[in-house]
C-alpha cells in the first residue's frame, strides 16, 4: 500500500486562510434523495401540501358554484358567469393536482382564491372568506412569496371594493374595518407560519444531525455525499473523502471518564466546522471516527486540507490537556475519485484501509489510499 506520513505545517492563521487557498464553491443544497430519512420528511411534506391544495380547489369550487344557485342568481348573471370560471378552474386545478402537478397548482391556486374573494365582496355575501384567504396562501407558500401573493390579491380586492361600493352601499367606515381585520389575520397567520418553519426545522435538525457534535448523522451523510459524488463523475471533477479517528479516545473514557471524552469529540467536530467550506460535508460515523466530503479537491489540496485539521486537533487545548493521562490524537485516510474509485462505497473502502494502515503505523498520522492503476490488457 503507498502510504505518506506527512509533517503538518506552521499553524494556519486561520479557516480564512485555508478558504482562500481552495476554489470557491456554492451552498451545498439539500436534495430530495430517494433513499433515507430526509426523502421521508420530503415525502411527508410533499404529501400534506398536495392535500391541502387538492381538498381547498375541491371545496373553493363547490362554494362558487352553489352560493349563487343559493342566491338566486338566475336573474344575475353577471354573478354566476364569474363563479362558474371560479368552480371550473378549481375543479381544473384538483385534476392537476392529482397529476402530480403540485407546484403549479399552488401558484394557480392563489388566483382563484383572489378572483372568488372579490366575487363574494361585490355581491356582498360570504365575505368570511376573505379572512381566510391569508393562512391558506401562507400555508401553500414560504412565508415571502405568500406575503407577495397577499399583496397582489389585496390589490384585487381593492378593486372590487371601489368597484362595487357604490351599487353595495358600504357605509364610509367599512372597508377600513374590513382592511384591518385582514391585516390583523395575516400577521397572526405569518407569526404561525414562521413558528412552524422554525419547528420543522428543529425537529429535523434534531433526527438527522449528532446531538453531541452537531454533525451530520451517517444516514444524512451518505444520502448528501452520494449525490456528490455522483455529479463529480458526471462533471468529470475531483471530489475526496477523509476518514478520521481519534487516537486513544477509549484511554480517556476509561481514565478520565466519558465527560472529557464527550469533550474530545466535541473539539474535534469545532474543528470540522471552523475549517471546512461550506460546500463541504462532515459526519459523526459513530463512536470515535469522523468523516469529511471535500468535493472539487484533488489528491494533493485533500492532503493540505487534511493536514491542516490534523495540526488543528492535535493542537487543541483540550487534547493537550489530557496528555498525561492519554496520547490523544488523530489519525486520517484519504481516499479521492477518480483515482481511487468512482462510487461513494469504493471511496469508503479505500478510505477505511488507509486509515487502518495510519493506525497500524503508529498512529497520529495520516496516508492517502493506494492508486488504482488499470491493468492493461494481455
Amino acid at each position: 500500500m503507498n502510504s505518506s506520513l506527512r509533517n503538518a505545517p506552521p499553524l494556519d492563521p486561520g479557516p480564512a486562510a485555508l478558504r482562500g487557498e481552495l476554489p470557491a464553491a456554492a451552498p451545498l443544497p439539500v436534495p430530495a434523495a430517494k433513499t433515507g430519512r430526509l426523502s421521508e420528511i420530503d415525502a411527508v411534506l410533499d404529501q400534506h401540501r398536495r392535500m391541502l391544495c387538492f381538498y381547498l380547489s375541491l371545496v373553493v369550487g363547490f362554494v362558487a358554484l352553489v352560493e349563487p344557485l343559493a342566491g338566486h342568481a338566475g336573474t344575475a348573471t353577471w354573478w354566476l358567469l364569474p363563479s362558474g370560471l371560479v368552480t371550473a378552474g378549481c375543479m381544473t386545478n384538483a385534476a392537476l393536482t392529482r397529476r402530480g402537478h403540485t407546484a403549479l397548482a399552488s401558484h394557480v391556486l392563489v388566483l382563484l382564491l383572489g378572483a372568488f374573494v372579490a366575487i363574494q365582496l361585490l355581491h356582498h355575501t360570504g365575505i368570511s372568506w376573505a379572512f381566510v384567504l391569508p393562512p391558506l396562501v401562507l400555508f401553500l407558500h414560504p412565508l415571502r412569496r405568500g406575503l407577495l401573493y397577499l399583496l397582489l390579491v389585496a390589490a384585487l380586492i381593492t378593486a372590487a371594493f371601489v368597484f362595487g361600493h357604490v351599487r353595495l352601499m358600504l357605509r364610509d367606515h367599512e372597508p377600513f374595518e374590513f382592511w384591518g381585520s385582514i391585516l390583523a389575520v395575516t400577521a397572526v397567520s405569518a407569526l404561525l407560519v414562521r413558528d412552524l418553519g422554525h419547528t420543522v426545522a428543529a425537529v429535523t435538525t434534531a433526527a438527522f444531525r449528532d446531538p453531541l457534535t452537531d454533525l451530520y448523522q451517517r444516514d444524512l451523510f451518505e444520502d448528501l455525499a452520494q449525490r456528490q459524488v455522483a455529479t463529480a463523475v458526471r462533471e468529470k471533477t475531483s471530489c475526496a473523502l477523509l476518514e478520521l479517528d481519534v487516537d486513544n479516545l477509549k484511554l480517556v473514557n476509561d481514565r478520565a471518564g466519558h465527560v472529557e471524552g464527550d469533550r474530545i469529540l466535541r473539539a474535534v467536530a469545532g474543528v470540522l466546522a471552523d475549517e471546512l467550506r461550506g460546500a463541504d460535508l462532515s459526519a459523526r460515523f459513530g463512536g470515535d471516527e469522523f468523516v469529511v466530503l471535500l468535493p472539487g479537491l484533488d489528491l494533493a489540496r485533500a492532503l493540505d486540507v487534511a493536514q491542516r485539521l490534523h495540526e488543528r486537533i492535535v493542537r487543541h487545548p483540550d487534547l493537550v490537556r489530557l496528555q498525561p493521562v492519554a496520547e490523544v490524537t488523530a489519525s486520517i485516510g484519504i481516499a479521492v475519485h477518480p483515482q481511487h474509485g468512482a462510487r461513494l462505497g469504493e471511496l469508503f473502502a479505500a478510505a477505511d484501509a488507509a486509515l487502518l494502515a495510519a493506525k497500524s503505523a503508529g498512529k497520529n498520522r495520516l496516508m492517502a489510499a493506494p492508486m488504482v492503476v488499470p491493468q492493461a490488457p494481455s
